[in-house]
């Protein structure tokens, strides 16, 4: 679907309202079933990186899709189990078990072999799906660090509402940057 409106909407174009929409909805059915308790966040710095995450995941992919072929968007995302992989050794404290860096490598050689023919090709575009699987891997580690603390209508509406204004800033960058497609 997001391919098909490529030239009619820009990607952030695309990704706030999503967002936006989905804020509004989650937001009426948490007032609903939780009330005003429901609104309480707990861990905002981790609320903002897990808001973070899926905004430049989001804008990432909905713009890789828009200028390369879907199969190579969709492959470089993958690589994003090995990111996260890596990154919650980092900032989690987990252990990078031996068997988990092997499935890393293994998974990125075969990324790597269904990009090879076209990855020069692509270029600097190859970077925005990275962009979606870097940011997906935000969300993860984040979704992890607050499991739990709220509820799953919260937690969603959490990272709804927080990554709404990061993508009402990135339409409107985009929108002023005068790149085709991005305005």
């Amino acid at each position: 679907m997001i391919k098909s409106i490529h030239g009619g909407w820009a990607p952030t174009a695309i990704a706030t309202t999503r967002y936006l929409m989905g804020a509004v909805g989650l937001g009426i059915l948490l007032a609903i079933r939780e009330g005003k308790a429901g609104f309480s966040m707990p861990s905002p710095a981790l609320q903002l990186l897990r808001g973070f995450g899926v905004s430049i995941a989001t804008v990432g992919f909905f713009a890789a899709v828009m200028v390369m072929p879907l199969a190579e968007a969709t492959s470089i995302t993958f690589t994003s189990p090995m990111i996260t992989a890596l990154l919650s050794a980092l900032f989690l404290g987990e252990p990078a078990r031996r068997e988990t860096v092997l499935a890393s490598i293994v998974a990125f050689a075969g990324t790597l072999i269904v990009l090879r023919p076209n990855l020069a090709e692509l270029g600097a575009a190859a970077l925005l799906p990275l962009m979606s699987a870097v940011g997906m891997s935000l969300l993860m580690i984040g979704n992890r660090a607050t499991a739990g603390k709220a509820s799953p209508l919260a937690s969603q509406f959490f990272v709804a509402s927080l990554a709404s204004p990061m993508l009402v800033v990135a339409t409107l960058i985009g929108g002023a940057s005068g790149l085709p497609g991005w305005h």
